[in-house]
């Protein structure tokens, strides 16, 4: 076996201005999954779950939901979303990562060329940059570090 000589897991904690906390973890030698990107929101009135590695479907939770059937539903990607349509017909049909990727560069150049909102411009990679050297930071000191 050869010696790491790399991170190869992160987990950390995080506090968000409005007071939200979240945990964020990675590794890129877990065993078992073969592309499991999720996330997962909590909040007082309902939940979202997201999985790439069942990307046409996304699992929501509300609170309002009728308590005898309250529970995480399905909810299948379909000709309302957006992009979905220029690749599928009918909900329940998956658009694969390739398509997702083909969206992504529509919206890039409908940004460079219609001057359409983007969210990841340089000032958006900046904000991912910033909360890396806190990450970082944080690791080397075992403390609470501010993104600035």
């Amino acid at each position: 076996m050869a010696d790491v000589e790399n991170e190869d897991i992160i987990t950390f904690m995080a506090k968000y201005a409005n007071g939200a906390v979240g945990t964020i973890a990675a590794s890129r030698v877990a065993t078992g999954r073969k592309n499991y990107l999720a996330y997962e929101i909590q909040g007082t009135e309902g939940s979202v779950f997201y999985d790439l590695e069942r990307m046409g479907e996304v699992q929501v939770y509300l609170k309002s939901d009728d308590e005898v059937d309250r529970g995480f539903r399905t909810v299948l990607l379909n000709p309302k979303h957006k992009g979905y349509s220029a690749f599928q017909p009918a909900g329940g049909i998956s658009i694969a990562y390739n398509d997702m990727k083909i969206l992504e560069v529509h919206e890039l150049f409908a940004a460079l060329t219609k001057g359409e909102e983007y969210a990841c411009d340089f000032e958006f990679g900046y904000k991912i940059d910033r909360t890396v050297g806190a990450i970082l930071k944080s690791a080397k000191t075992n403390e609470w570090v501010k993104v600035k």
